[in-house]
């Protein structure tokens, strides 16, 4: 971190690469950081036009596999279950998805529908990456599900390493959303002060 740029965004990247892999989590983001022929574009994600549909996307546009991943280092997620997810937790998901675009494998090709993750791929991504470095972060107990589905709600918490809801952050977060005609479960109301 200390030649890195000094810019919020990276370091908030760092801090929560480093919260990651150093609690034990992380396995994607690590294997993307070692592999020196993977190239992931990691993109601040604004509060102003959050949509749970632009977190990450793998486009073969341009022939080859180009990997974005969006991330707001100030959005955790509050799962249905009621475990709330660090934003470090989050980005790990998100490189899960970019790791299996890398990997190209038909494993990870599989897009398929799943009737309760949406697809295949959510469900590998959730049980597999995501609750390993949820596990490993403490913000689910050893032997739960960080999730049983592809729902959840982004709350605000107090950095990207923490999985603390800021409560009257989040409620303004919500209403002043852009894409207010998208709804989450859990509800956010439960925020308003």
């Amino acid at each position: 971190g200390d030649s890195a740029p000094d810019n919020q965004f990276v370091q908030d990247f760092i801090s929560a690469y480093n919260y990651d892999v150093g609690n034990g989590g992380g396995q994607s983001l690590k294997a993307i950081a070692e592999n020196p022929f993977a190239t992931v574009d990691v993109q601040e994600q604004g509060m102003e036009g959050y949509s749970s549909e632009v977190y990450s996307k793998q486009d073969g546009a341009f022939g080859d596999s180009f990997n974005v991943v969006y991330w707001n280092p100030n959005l955790g997620l509050e799962t249905t279950s009621g475990y709330i997810l660090s934003p470090a937790t989050v980005l790990e998901h998100e490189a899960g998805h970019a790791l299996g675009s890398l990997m190209n494998t038909s494993e990870n090709r599989n897009y398929g529908s799943d009737a309760q993750y949406d697809s295949k791929e959510e469900k590998r991504v959730i049980s597999g990456p995501e609750q390993q470095t949820a596990r490993a972060n403490g913000e689910i107990p050893m032997f739960s599900r960080s999730r049983s589905d592809h729902k959840g709600l982004p709350v605000v918490t107090d950095s990207p390493i923490s999985n603390k809801v800021n409560k009257n952050a989040t409620f303004k977060f919500h209403n002043n959303r852009t894409y207010k005609n998208e709804s989450f479960t859990p509800s956010y109301i439960k925020y308003a002060p």
